[in-house]
């Protein structure tokens, strides 16, 4: 039986380290970043799943810088439902958990928490979306509208 060298074993020990790194930097790649930009003075109620949000917000692509879309300056505010992932990323979803009414943040959200490899639209794979997003309303089941 031959014994395995050392060069072997280094090229293992290697080999091993690398892909502990390769999927630590997977999963801090993975994580949505939300900074508050603007605070109220009270929080009442925050958004959770369920919530029906309506908000401003604009987002480009970090790598480049390109601007994909901005409804500050409309009259109505986007609406979504916070965990109904139809119309805008999972990563914005988590981002905006937790925000307040009046609240104002920057969302950086990873590209598997986004369009993934692959892309959608006018947004190329592999890219981080970063919105900066304002909550106008929070309206909860049984809320009067």
């Amino acid at each position: 039986m031959q014994r395995p060298s050392c060069a072997a074993a280094g090229v293992a020990v290697c080999a091993a380290v690398c892909l502990a790194l390769l999927v630590c930097a997977a999963t801090v790649d993975a994580k949505v970043q939300a900074v508050v930009l603007e605070k109220p003075d009270s929080c009442p109620r925050t958004a959770r799943k369920g919530d029906h949000l309506e908000l401003y917000y604009s987002v480009e692509i970090e790598e480049t810088g390109q601007l994909l879309d901005d409804n500050f300056d409309f009259r109505y505010p986007q609406k979504i439902e916070l965990g109904k992932f139809t119309t805008v990323p999972k990563g914005l979803h988590v981002g905006l958990t937790g925000m307040c009414e009046g609240e104002k943040r920057k969302i950086t959200v990873p590209p598997k928490l986004a369009y993934g490899v692959r892309g959608e639209g006018q947004v190329p794979g592999n890219v981080h979306l970063v919105y900066i997003a304002r909550l106008d309303t929070i309206i909860r089941h049984g809320d009067e509208l």
